[in-house]
C-alpha cells in the first residue's frame, strides 16, 4: 500500500490503482478536481474492488460528490475512509438527486481561480527545471575534474539509441522534406522561366532551417519520451533511491551521459539530414524541373554558401541541451504511479518541441540581426 509520504504535498485529486483497488489521494476540492475524472475511472480496464480515500488530504462536499459518484459507476466496491470522510459522503447520498441537478459549470471566479493555479504551476516547474540545470552543471564540471573516475559505458549506448537508430527515420523524413519542399518552390518558380534558382532556395532553406528543426523534433519525440519514461519507471521502482544509498549521484550515473551522448548524436544526424534532404531535392528537380545532377551541383556548390551549413549547425548543441535536460527533467518529477509516467512523457515531447521553436526563432533573430 501506498505511504503517506509518497503521496503529501499533491495540490491536485489524482487516482491510481494498486491490485484491485483504487487509491485517490491529494485535495478533493471543487478547484483541484479534473472535471473528465470520472471518465478517466471509466476507462480503467482493471476489476476495482475496493476505494481507498484515507490519504486525500482535503476533501470538500464536491470531491464527496465525485467520489459518490464514483461508488455508482464501479458499482458493489467497499469504501475505506475515516469517519469524517464517511459522513460527509453520506450526506451527499442523502441529497444526491438534489445535488446533481444543482451542479452548474464552472463559474467566473472559478475560472480565474484555475487559471491562476495553472500559471502558479507552470512558473514552480519552470523555476524547478532552471534549478535542474543548475545542479546538471556543477555535475558536469566535477566531471571533468575527475573524468577517470566516472563510468562513460552508458554513454556509447545513449549515443546508439539517439543518434544510430534514430538515422532511418531522420533520413525517410528529411528526404520527403527535400522532395516536397522542391516540389512547391519549384512550381512557382516553373510559372516564371527560373527552375535554376530552386537550388538556390531549396539549399539555403534545408541547411538554414529545415533539417536542422525537423531532426531536432523528430528526435525530441523519440528521445525525450524514451529518457522521460526510463527515468520515471526507475523513479517509481526506487531504482533512484537505491543508487542514492549507495552514494551513486542520480545526476551523474543516469542524466549527463544521456545529455552528453544527446549532444555529440544530434549533430551528426543534422548532418546527416542535410545531405539526404538536399539529395530529395536534387531528384525531384530532375524528375520535375529537368534539372540534372550535375547542374544541380554545381549551382549548390556557388549559390550555398558554407555559413549557411554553419548557421543550421550551431543551432544543433542547443537543441539536443533541450531535449536531454527536458526529458531527464521530466522524468526525475514522476510521482510514484504508473499514471504519472505517461503524463509527463507526453510534457516531455510537447515542452521540448515547444523550446526548440522557441530557440530555432530566437536564433533566427539572432542571425538577422547581426547580419548572417
Amino acid at each position: 500500500m501506498k505511504s503517506k509520504k509518497s503521496i503529501k504535498n499533491k495540490k491536485q485529486a489524482h487516482f491510481h490503482v494498486e491490485a484491485s483497488t483504487l487509491m485517490l489521494n491529494g485535495q478533493w476540492c471543487w478547484h483541484s478536481i479534473d472535471q473528465n475524472i470520472i471518465n478517466k475511472i471509466k476507462s480503467l480496464k482493471k476489476t476495482i474492488e475496493q476505494i481507498d480515500i484515507k490519504y486525500i488530504e482535503r476533501l470538500d462536499t464536491m470531491g464527496a460528490y465525485f467520489i459518490y459518484k464514483i461508488q455508482q459507476i464501479l458499482k458493489n466496491v467497499s469504501l475505506v475512509a475515516t469517519e469524517t470522510q464517511i459522513s460527509l459522503i453520506s450526506l451527499i447520498a442523502k441529497n444526491y438527486t438534489v445535488y446533481d441537478s444543482s451542479l452548474q459549470p464552472l463559474n467566473t471566479y472559478e475560472k480565474v481561480y484555475q487559471i491562476g493555479e495553472q500559471t502558479t504551476n507552470y512558473i514552480k516547474d519552470s523555476k524547478n527545471l532552471v534549478a535542474f540545470i543548475g545542479a546538471t552543471v556543477m555535475s558536469y564540471l566535477q566531471v571533468i575534474r575527475t573524468p577517470f573516475a566516472t563510468q562513460w559505458r552508458l554513454l556509447l549506448d545513449i549515443i546508439t539509441q539517439t543518434g544510430v537508430k534514430a538515422i532511418a527515420i531522420v533520413s525517410l523524413l528529411c528526404f520527403l522534406i527535400g522532395i516536397v519542399l522542391c516540389y512547391q518552390i519549384g512550381s512557382q518558380l516553373k510559372i516564371y522561366g527560373a527552375n535554376i534558382f530552386v537550388v538556390d532556395l531549396l539549399g539555403i532553406s534545408l541547411l538554414r532551417e529545415f533539417a536542422p528543426l525537423i531532426t531536432a523534433i523528430i528526435v525530441a519525440g523519440r528521445s525525450a519520451s524514451s529518457f522521460t519514461a526510463e527515468l520515471g519507471t526507475m523513479k517509481v521502482q526506487q531504482e533512484i533511491d537505491a543508487l542514492k544509498t549507495f552514494g551513486i549521484s542520480p545526476i551523474k550515473r543516469l542524466i549527463l551521459p544521456r545529455i552528453i551522448g544527446m549532444v555529440i548524436a544530434l549533430p551528426l544526424l543534422i548532418v546527416i539530414a542535410d545531405i539526404i534532404s538536399c539529395i530529395g531535392g536534387m531528384v525531384m528537380a530532375k524528375a520535375s524541373l529537368g534539372i540534372n545532377f550535375y547542374d544541380f551541383i554545381q549551382r549548390f556548390s556557388t549559390a550555398v554558401s558554407f555559413n549557411n551549413y554553419l548557421t543550421g549547425l550551431i543551432k544543433a548543441p542547443f537543441f539536443a541541451i533541450i531535449i536531454g535536460a527536458v526529458g531527464c527533467y521530466r522524468g526525475t518529477i514522476v510521482k510514484n504511479d504508473s499514471l504519472s509516467i505517461g503524463q509527463e512523457t507526453t510534457k516531455s515531447v510537447v515542452y521540448s518541441t515547444f523550446l526548440i521553436i522557441v530557440t530555432d526563432a530566437l536564433f533566427s533573430i539572432l542571425f538577422s540581426t547581426i547580419g548572417i
